[in-house]
C-alpha cells in the first residue's frame, strides 16, 4: 500500500534512503540519516503528506520525497513539484506504483512541472524528458593561483543572510531559476553539515559564497 507518510514512517523512510545511497560507508549514512529526521521537517513547505511511502506489513519498503517549490521563468511564475529520493528496496522494483502514485500526487498539488534528477533515462518512460543541461566548470588551480586577489574568504554567518540572498537574487533573478525566500535561506544555514563561505571586501561586504554539500569524505 502507498500513503501518506507520519513522523515515524518518515524515520523509517529516512533510514531505507540513507541505506541505499550510503554505499555502505557508515558516516555518509549517518549524515544522511540526521539530515532527514532532523531537517527535512523544518524546511519551509515540508508536508509529511508529500512524503508518499510503500508499506508491506508494517514495514516501509519504498518511498519518495515531493516537495514544492516555484520557477520562475522570465515574468511567469511556476509552481514546480520537485521529487527526489525515489528509493525501493530491490526485492520491490520491479513495480511501478510508487512512480504511478506520485504523478499522480502531483496532479493533485496542481503542479505546473515535476523536476526530478534522472542520470541515465530510467523516467522517460513516465513522460520525463531532459530540460536542464549537466554543467562541469574546470579552473587550472596553478592559473587561478596567479589572479589578483583582492577579496578574502571567511566561514558565513548569520548575519551574512540578507547579503546572500541579494547575491543570488541579483545573478539569478530574472533567468530560469527557483525563488529563494528568506525564511528558506536561514533554514538552509541552519541546517548546513558543511560551512558556507563567503568571499568579502576589507570592509568586509560580502561580494560571493560558496555552498558545498559533500557526503563522507
Amino acid at each position: 500500500m502507498i500513503r501518506s507518510s507520519n513522523a515515524e514512517t518518515f524515520k523509517a523512510a529516512g533510514h531505507l534512503v540513507a541505506n541505499v545511497f550510503s554505499g555502505d560507508n557508515p558516516r555518509i549514512y549517518e549524515r544522511m540519516s540526521h539530515d532527514w529526521i532532523a531537517n527535512l521537517p523544518t524546511k519551509p513547505n515540508f508536508s509529511y503528506d508529500l512524503c508518499r511511502v510503500g508499506v508491506i506489513d508494517d514495514e516501509v519498503i519504498s518511498q519518495v520525497l515531493i516537495e514544492k517549490d516555484t520557477l520562475f521563468y522570465g515574468r511567469t511564475k511556476l509552481k514546480v513539484a520537485m521529487i527526489g529520493k525515489v528509493v525501493t528496496h530491490p526485492q520491490y522494483r520491479h513495480s511501478s506504483a510508487l512512480m504511478q502514485d506520485t504523478l499522480t500526487t502531483v496532479a493533485e498539488q496542481g503542479a505546473h512541472l515535476a523536476l526530478l534528477n534522472d542520470l541515465g533515462s530510467y523516467y522517460h518512460h513516465y513522460g520525463f524528458s531532459s530540460v536542464l543541461p549537466d554543467t562541469v566548470l574546470e579552473i587550472d588551480s596553478e592559473t587561478a593561483m596567479q589572479m589578483p586577489r583582492p577579496l578574502r574568504i571567511r566561514t558565513a554567518t548569520l548575519d551574512d543572510l540578507t547579503e546572500i540572498a541579494k547575491l543570488y537574487q541579483r545573478h539569478w533573478g530574472g533567468r530560469v531559476t527557483f525563488g529563494r525566500s528568506m525564511h528558506w535561506w536561514e533554514w538552509k544555514f541552519k541546517s548546513s553539515i558543511d560551512p558556507i563561505l563567503v568571499a568579502v571586501t576589507g570592509a568586509d561586504s560580502v561580494k560571493g559564497y560558496l555552498w558545498r554539500e559533500t557526503m563522507g569524505n
